[in-house]
């Protein structure tokens, strides 16, 4: 390999050098003097230094452990486009943090959920497939292509979510399959001294499946004992686990139901029925006064049913709310709307306190003067 001559060859060199960086220890440092002469203010002046650097670049690249002769007695590792190995099934390409014991004991005291959700990939990206072959890992052909992912998350309760594993497939992953991979996420974490106290996921069929089949699993062997099951948790290792159905998706499920369907409720002992045609109603009325609208983010992308986007959270969320509801129930008050838009109105209010209930954080606890947003404590307003 001769030594680069102007910038767009040291460019390419020093990209070929970047694509094999996870296997080069403090690569920054050993990079620092040719990555100098890519700036624009530098004028490109090749001493015996960069020679030396560019050499030393040279041997790391064709040497181990970026470089080895293929050993027959060593099992094979599974490549991914992340440039990941795996060891064994169990670890799904499991973060190396949760390999070994946490090093803080506080970390470990925090109750830590897990999200998991599935992705679809594009069939372009390859990876190699892991097989079994007498007990030995192998690599199946480079055509295999994976469609889907599953990725899964933790987090403590006060923070943000962080990424601690991921798996791929070439079609959906069935309930039976998450099953068994979400058990192997939370032993990991367990054996890591997280506390796991929830898991978190959508309303997909194989998400729910998977947690029924954990729900049943936990629920027969209570049986087995003797016991009365209680509650809607399972048990890994002997931990109890509640799973949790996403919030944002299970505003866009009513919503989606309201379309289509009445929602006959009871309140304070009164039989009340909310409709969707009672939004048309407040939508088609457009209050405001010159120009400035009371209900700004009420649109025909919000209301009419074949221009609603039904995957973005935010045309459930503005719907369902605070400021529609109470507009909603002003205008049937003083005789604008029909007087059963009260009934909508109503449970409009509630499902927008329900939400921030449930969507709150410590974070959020003082976002548009809304306590619900807030934490649960022992004095807030959720009890």
């Amino acid at each position: 390999m001769q030594r680069p001559e102007n910038v767009k060859e040291l460019q390419r060199f020093l990209g070929m050098v970047n694509y094999l960086g996870s296997y080069i220890p403090n690569l920054a440092d050993e990079t620092n003097l040719l990555r100098s002469l890519l700036k624009k203010q530098n004028i490109w002046q090749w001493t015996d230094n960069h020679e030396k650097e560019f050499n030393k670049l040279k041997n790391l690249i064709s040497q181990s452990p970026v470089l080895v002769h293929y050993d027959v007695n060593k099992p094979i590792r599974m490549t991914t486009p992340r440039g990941l190995n795996l060891k064994s099934p169990s670890e799904l390409l499991m973060s190396r943090k949760l390999r070994t014991r946490l090093p803080t004991h506080s970390e470990s005291l925090k109750p830590k959920v897990i999200k998991f959700s599935e992705h679809s990939k594009n069939k372009s990206e390859i990876i190699s497939k892991r097989e079994t072959y007498y007990n030995k890992s192998a690599v199946a052909p480079e055509e295999f292509q994976p469609n889907d992912s599953v990725f899964f998350k933790k987090n403590p309760i006060d923070v943000s979510w962080s990424k601690v594993c991921y798996t791929f497939s070439q079609s959906a992953t069935k309930g039976p399959e998450l099953a068994k991979q979400l058990k192997a996420v939370i032993s990991q974490m367990q054996g890591a001294g997280l506390i796991v106290v929830a898991t978190v996921c959508d309303q997909g069929t194989n998400n729910v499946h998977c947690l029924k089949l954990l729900l049943q699993e936990t629920h027969t062997a209570i049986l087995k004992k003797g016991q009365e099951p209680r509650g809607n948790f399972f048990e890994i290792n002997g931990h109890e686990i509640v799973p949790i159905y996403d919030p944002p998706h299970l505003i866009k499920g009513i919503r989606n139901n309201l379309l289509n369907k009445d929602l006959k409720y009871i309140e304070n002992g009164k039989e009340k029925i909310a409709k969707w045609e009672d939004i048309t109603y407040l939508h088609r009325e457009n209050p405001g006064y010159r120009g400035i609208r009371l209900v700004p983010k009420l649109t025909d992308n919000h209301v009419i049913r074949n221009k609603i986007n039904k995957m973005k959270v935010k045309f459930a969320t503005q719907i369902l709310s605070q400021t529609v509801g109470m507009n909603m129930g002003y205008l049937s008050d003083k005789g604008i709307l029909p007087p059963q838009c009260k009934d909508t109105a109503d449970i409009l209010i509630l499902f927008d306190k329900l939400f921030d209930s449930v969507n709150g954080s410590f974070d959020k606890r003082n976002k548009h003067g809304k306590p619900l947003l807030g934490p649960v404590t022992p004095k807030c307003p959720h009890h």
